[in-house]
């Protein structure tokens, strides 16, 4: 039995460190790939996260509005005050619109702000500055708006 020459040992040799080579450069890659592909997944949620909380603290401050609207304590019912209001509710639209733009690719907290919007827009609609409905319907708004948020608790929670 011959063992063949040295040169046919020595190309045998390189195949075999070659292909492992090959196999350790592939599992590194693999490796590197996944641990990318996880942080971008943490990233995301981070940042959905964050949306989120952004969205309920703007939701938290039109509330606080809808509460000044529906019991003005201390200040006369005027139409320049309900401007103010109408104004302050547009900004907070504003920023629900900003917000959902952000969100495009979370279905729920989309329309969720979309949801939030349009009960801003209700409230806009009242534009007669009358006040008794104004507090009938802030009292009805803010409920919503409580319960909005509520439902964006739920939905950062479940991921």
């Amino acid at each position: 039995m011959e063992l063949g020459s040295a040169a046919d040992w020595a190309a045998g040799v390189g195949s075999l460190a070659a292909v492992i080579c090959a196999l350790l450069i592939a599992f590194r890659q693999e490796r590197e790939f996944n641990k990318r592909r996880r942080d971008e997944q943490e990233q995301a949620e981070q940042r959905r996260i964050h949306l989120i909380d952004e969205v309920i603290r703007v939701a938290s401050h039109v509330e606080v509005t809808i509460e000044w609207i529906s019991n003005p304590v201390g200040l006369e019912p005027t139409q320049s005050l309900w401007q103010f209001y109408l104004v302050t509710l547009a900004g907070y639209r504003g920023q629900f619109e900003a917000l959902q733009s952000l969100a495009r690719d979370d279905p729920r907290v989309f329309s969720e702000i979309g949801r939030l919007i349009s009960e801003c827009d209700f409230m806009v609609r009242l534009e007669g500055g009358d006040w008794m409905a104004a507090a009938t319907t802030a009292a009805n708004l803010k409920k919503l708006f409580s319960y909005r948020r509520e439902q964006l608790e739920k939905i950062k929670h479940d991921a």
